[in-house]
């Protein structure tokens, strides 16, 4: 009978890693300890929007060359989070190349271990614009 086939559970493969969500959480910890005069936001993502966006976007103050010492200018970035198994669409490849090709920074974060290294290159870039 279809209806019991279509009732019964399949079995759940267990999870190697942890879920793009937590590697998310993650994240957001690490934006507000490390960088705290940084904006930053999650844009939605759904039918209607712009396939390929990461998954945070923001500016964060970046001060540069000796012209301009003691002024700050906005640096783009943006930061794609993916479980330890996770892959990058190709929306999402063609989105990272164009904020690179217009010198902005985009980040890829593989699970919650990646978040370390996101909070080393958030302190070295804003560390180097005090």
């Amino acid at each position: 009978d279809f209806d019991d086939i279509a009732k019964k559970e399949r079995p759940r493969k267990p999870r190697k890693c942890e879920p793009e969500s937590k590697v998310k959480d993650e994240i957001k910890k690490a934006f507000k300890d490390e960088a705290p005069r940084m904006w930053w936001y999650m844009p939605v993502q759904g039918p209607e929007g712009e396939h390929g966006i990461p998954d945070f976007v923001g500016c964060c103050p970046v001060r540069i060359t000796q012209d301009m010492v003691g002024q700050d200018f906005p640096m783009f970035f943006s930061v794609e989070a993916k479980a330890d198994d996770g892959s990058v669409s190709p929306a999402q490849k063609n989105c990272i190349k164009n904020i690179r090709e217009a010198r902005g920074i985009a980040w890829i974060v593989r699970g919650v271990s990646g978040v370390r290294d996101l909070r080393e290159k958030l302190r070295a870039l804003l560390h180097a614009s005090r």
